[in-house]
């Protein structure tokens, strides 16, 4: 991937490899410095690449550390320190999630890879993302549970809207994380930045860009318990991209207190005496029972 940075170190001195093509996250500085030593063979005057020569000194920071920039941090209280991007895997296992219907891009790739890391949630690849809330759509419609979808910004956030508005209408339980571009970035027409929570606002149950680390784990926790609780309905969690790869406590919140959204699940006993009261002197009862009757 473009834009992708590696330390290696030569002599007690660092150099970092910039917009070394092929030197993606995952390849490694090894791929990086064959990418630069091929293109001195081609251009011998231009320096761009100082990688090769350096490959036995060098190392790959995913490699030891499982994530660009990533290292083993204690907080102040001897916690561990973990990045957004496995907090938020960690708080889906917490969620019970089993399935999740995702298709990466640049701006959720660090999500993936954590999710490729680990073996107890299944991820389904679709062809494109309206597949993909669809499929999400009925997962939940079929088993009851939170239809769970990851989609990348811009392009890849705004294929979710036709499944986000079927959902609501439907009072279908969905929670799909977008990936968004840094957030100095955001309102400066970068590329594939868009305001999907702005555009879908109409069409979910609850819309929410983090702009915090701290935040991440409550944030998480509320789009579950909105999506599934009351009138159930689709949630959307904007994710941007240095947010995610900040460090940050492990700790996923156990309880959800929303101020203004206590919703009513009892009930309400002098209507159903009423209604108990109607079917007892009724001749011929007829019933007309919509979608609500499974909420």
């Amino acid at each position: 991937m473009l834009g992708a940075s590696f330390l290696f170190h030569r002599e007690l001195r660092s150099y970092e490899i910039k917009n070394a093509p092929h030197g993606s996250h995952c390849g490694g500085v090894e791929a990086a410095a064959e990418a630069a030593r091929r293109r001195r063979r081609i251009l011998p005057n231009r320096i761009f690449y100082i990688a090769d020569g350096y490959v036995r000194q060098s190392r790959c920071l995913t490699r030891k550390h499982g994530g660009v920039g990533e290292r083993n941090v204690e907080g102040g209280n001897g916690m561990r320190k973990i990045s957004g991007n496995k907090l938020l895997v960690k708080a889906l296992k917490e969620e019970r999630v089993d399935t999740l219907f995702g298709y990466p891009g640049a701006c959720t790739i660090d999500i993936s890879d954590e999710l490729y890391k680990q073996g107890d949630i299944k991820v389904i690849l679709p062809r494109h993302e309206q597949a993909l809330v669809h499929e999400a759509d009925a997962y939940a419609r079929s088993t009851g549970k939170v239809g769970v979808c990851l989609v990348t910004s811009g392009p890849g956030a705004t294929n979710l809207v036709t499944g986000l508005a079927t959902a609501n209408y439907d009072s279908v339980p969905l929670v799909c994380f977008t990936g968004q571009v840094a957030r100095h970035l955001i309102g400066n027409d970068a590329f594939q930045e868009v305001d999907i929570v702005g555009i879908t606002r109409s069409i979910t149950k609850y819309g929410v860009t983090v702009h915090r680390r701290e935040e991440l784990g409550r944030i998480i926790k509320e789009a579950f318990y909105i999506a599934r609780s009351g009138k159930p309905g689709p949630v959307l969690v904007d994710l941007p991209k240095d947010v995610m790869g900040e460090l940050g406590s492990p700790e996923y919140p156990k309880e959800v207190n929303i101020r203004g959204y206590k919703p009513n699940t009892n009930v309400h006993i002098g209507q159903l005496k009423r209604a108990v009261k109607l079917l007892n002197h009724a001749k011929k009862p007829l019933f007309l029972a919509g979608g609500g009757v499974n909420i």
